[in-house]
């Protein structure tokens, strides 16, 4: 457990540092700690060690999580949604990152305006093109951009995505490229970045990123 403190502070300090050397201001990248398969003991640690968002592959998982931690956390939903999955997702998520179709957008917004609510969604870029991955291709979510903005219900508000190098130098290129097809979308407009993980977010940051999404680095390996 004294290691989750440690880990959250060297990792805040390697964000500033980056924030630093890119020119950003301070603060400017948020912080989200990915919790897949952590126990739950440890993610109350993390969130009483100052952890204010969250990131959940499952629904499940973030149920039972969400019951127990303090109201002022965040939970983002990381991981692919599938739709019978969507009612249940939009009552527990702030946000959900991992939009990869119309389809899934429509089915979000048909849900959040049941309910009454404006649903912050970001949506997923196969940013390297891989088969094994899910979301947008580039040239598909340039159809589909003005389609999603409109989707009552929801609030496109930036995007997110995975690259296809582990090497944090080789993953630069697929950061840019992110950077520069969030710049042709969202024009002037406010949005995020969430790319970046444990091996490579401060080359992220460095390349535009808003929120790096950390788990490894936080919690150690994981099954």
């Amino acid at each position: 457990m004294s290691d989750i403190r440690s880990n959250i502070h060297a990792i805040v300090d390697r964000i500033r540092r980056a924030e630093a050397r890119a020119g950003r201001k301070e603060g400017s990248v948020k912080l989200l700690a990915a919790t897949k398969s952590v126990d739950l003991p440890i993610v109350i640690k993390a969130a009483e060690e100052g952890i204010r968002l969250i990131g959940e592959n499952r629904v499940q998982e973030a149920e039972r999580k969400k019951a127990v931690i303090p109201a002022n956390v965040k939970f983002h939903m990381i991981g692919h949604l599938q739709s019978n999955k969507v009612r249940k997702a939009v009552a527990l998520f702030d946000c959900i990152q991992s939009i990869d179709s119309l389809k899934l957008a429509r089915c979000i917004g048909e849900e959040s305006s049941r309910v009454g609510r404006q649903m912050p969604i970001m949506l997923e870029v196969n940013i390297g093109h891989e088969a094994s991955k899910s979301g947008f291709l580039q040239e598909e979510l340039c159809e589909s951009f003005s389609d999603l903005k409109r989707v009552p219900g929801i609030i496109v508000c930036g995007l997110m995505s995975i690259p296809p190098a582990f090497d944090a130098e080789d993953a630069r290129p697929y950061f840019a490229r992110l950077q520069k097809l969030g710049q042709m979308l969202f024009g002037g407009e406010a949005h995020d970045l969430s790319m970046g993980m444990s091996h490579d977010f401060e080359v992220a940051i460095e390349e535009g990123s808003t929120i790096v999404r950390i788990g490894t680095a936080i919690f150690g390996g994981r099954i």
